[in-house]
């Protein structure tokens, strides 16, 4: 069922991104008959920014690793295996583990008791975080505003490093 909203999210944001708000009259009612939730002008305003670059491969996979890196930061600080933290630089990257380690995060309820997991079940993490907050992205109705709160902090660290996606001006 979760998988489902998440792919139904996806195939709204983008048909809206694609179609630049200019679907018709027609279109709109008969997506409101199949259930479908009509996506306003205040509904695409108040989407993070993260959330309309998603679809852009290279962009998620770099926001649910730092998303992953920040979440497992209290064990990362903690952790005196040199080749642990190694291998998750050389299966992320060095600039990606330097600016997660280097970020300023707020208190949160995070779970620190957990081990540092294999970087691939950390990037796995990082996916399933963002799956969540997809399923809703008002802060202030979410189970867990700290996920919010660190993919927020993930996107500005990703955008800072990843170049800007380009334009298409036609």
């Amino acid at each position: 069922m979760g998988q489902a909203r998440i792919e139904a999210r996806s195939r709204k944001l983008s048909m809206l991104l694609s179609s630049g708000l200019q679907a018709s009259r027609a279109s709109r009612f008969k997506a409101r008959m199949n259930g479908d939730v009509p996506i306003t002008f205040s509904t695409l305003s108040a989407l993070p920014r993260w959330a309309l670059r998603i679809g852009e491969d290279e962009y998620r996979t770099q926001l649910s690793r730092m998303a992953a890196l920040l979440n497992y930061r209290p064990q990362m600080d903690r952790e005196i295996s040199g080749t642990k933290l190694q291998s998750i630089a050389e299966e992320f990257g060095e600039n990606l583990i330097d600016a997660a380690l280097s970020a300023d995060l707020p208190p949160t309820q995070i779970a620190t008791d957990v081990p540092l997991p294999r970087p691939d079940k950390m990037e796995e993490m990082g996916n399933s975080m963002i799956n969540r907050a997809l399923l809703n992205l008002n802060p202030s109705q979410h189970d867990n505003a700290d996920t919010l709160a660190l993919l927020a902090i993930a996107a500005a660290i990703v955008e800072n490093i990843l170049p800007a996606r380009a334009v298409d001006d036609t």
